[in-house]
């Protein structure tokens, strides 16, 4: 690595001192290449220990922000459609039917007839983010502009006149948008069977 070292010693940023032979990084450059090699180190995956019981107990918070979020989302919908004849209709269905794609059945405005309003909430308390599953996203896809994903903050639900984030055909407006980011998280995988 001799011609490495001589290159960045040439650049100015080592110095070598020949009485204590140390090579340095040069002081002007130090806080950035403090910061570079801080980056490296912050950028390693870490796998933090869990046990079963703080699993369980992460995922019963998860179920219980999740519920509250959804009960949130209701009552921000019965208070838009309030006058609405068909009000009574306005209901969470997550609970009946986990495989539908979308947890509340709402109307998209007063003169709707029918439930034309479907709508997936998704919750968050420390960092900005959701999972989306790929059934939610397939009915996002078929459903269009009647499917609607509300982010909730979590921490803002008992605020008076918070609104949450509402994204009309979020397949088109947050999926197939370079504005989000996106990362496949978990894989379904089957084995394909010979039977020859």
């Amino acid at each position: 690595y001799n011609y490495i070292k001589s290159y960045f010693i040439s650049t100015g940023l080592l110095t070598n001192n020949f009485e204590s032979k140390v090579i340095e990084v040069e002081k002007l450059y130090y806080k950035n290449f403090e910061n570079l090699l801080l980056g490296f180190k912050s950028s390693k995956k870490t796998r933090n220990k869990q046990s079963l019981d703080q699993l369980k107990n992460k995922l019963l918070r998860q179920e219980e922000r999740g519920y509250a979020a959804e009960q949130f989302v209701l009552q921000y919908e019965l208070k838009r459609l309030e006058g609405h004849p068909n009000i009574n209709k306005v209901k969470i269905i997550s609970q009946l039917d986990v495989n539908a794609g979308y947890d509340i059945v709402s109307y998209d405005s007063l003169d709707s007839t029918k439930v034309d309003r479907f709508i997936e909430v998704k919750s968050y308390s420390k960092s900005y983010g959701f999972y989306w599953t790929s059934n939610e996203l397939n009915v996002a896809k078929e459903k269009e502009n009647s499917y609607n994903l509300y982010i909730v903050d979590s921490k803002k639900i008992n605020s008076e006149n918070y609104v949450p984030e509402i994204y009309n055909n979020p397949f088109n407006s947050i999926f197939n948008s370079e504005k989000w980011k996106k990362k496949e998280k978990v894989y379904y995988i089957t084995k394909e069977w010979d039977f020859q």
